[in-house]
């Protein structure tokens, strides 16, 4: 794990100093000093806010983790996960701590079930070394409308979503996507837009996500 921190110019962070806004659930998780008991209660926190949503890849957290530690940079805390995954190779991901500044804008135009992820949990959760595979921060996530999809013109596609007013929230690394319409905010309204092959629509956000970010974790 040294070597992760000091590769990506991250600190350690000494949890009696930490500045006010640091979110108080998290806290609780790094004041306890055993690693097993401070696994359980991290654990705990994930299967509170996303035990459902996120049933496959708290699985996979609570048989192949490691090691978790909480660090900062540049004034933003982080949890680095260190894993193990099912071909015993190591893997590392980034979970950022929720910003407060963050309940404005996005944030609030989301669905319940996908805020509370990124309110109370992690702003994002994602590959270390590839950081376009998982859970995206809110400043990173991005609108369909931004880029030029040449596969609608290819394939003539007549889409059911204004790319003006969806977002990418999750990438699996590969062209595939998890997206939102923030116009169509129903429980199954994602889409699972690709960059070369036809979407597919009206599927529940947390399903994909779960599935595709244990299948990223183990490959």
């Amino acid at each position: 794990m040294d070597s992760i921190i000091l590769n990506n110019k991250y600190s350690r962070c000494d949890i009696s100093n930490l500045n006010k806004q640091f979110p108080i659930n998290w806290k609780k998780v790094f004041e306890e000093d055993d690693l097993n008991k401070r696994k359980e209660k991290m654990l705990d926190l994930w299967k509170e806010i996303c035990g459902t949503e996120l049933s496959l890849v708290i699985s996979f957290l609570q048989q192949n983790l490691l090691d978790f530690e909480l660090v900062e940079k540049e004034g933003k805390y982080s949890v680095i996960y260190k894993l193990k995954n099912d071909k015993n190779e190591i893997l590392y991901y980034q979970g950022m701590l929720p910003d407060v500044k963050n309940d404005e804008g996005l944030l609030q135009k989301l669905p319940q079930n996908i805020s509370k992820f990124y309110k109370y949990l992690h702003n994002g959760f994602f590959d270390l070394d590839y950081d376009d595979i998982g859970i995206m921060p809110l400043e990173n996530v991005e609108c369909l409308d931004e880029y030029e999809w040449g596969i609608i013109e290819d394939m003539k596609l007549d889409l059911r979503i204004d790319l003006s007013t969806s977002y990418s929230f999750f990438s699996n690394g590969s062209g595939g996507y998890v997206v939102i319409d923030l116009n169509n905010k129903c429980d199954n309204n994602a889409t699972i837009w690709f960059a070369k092959k036809a979407p597919i629509y009206a599927k529940k956000f947390w399903d994909f996500v779960d599935e595709w970010l244990l299948i990223c974790m183990n490959n």
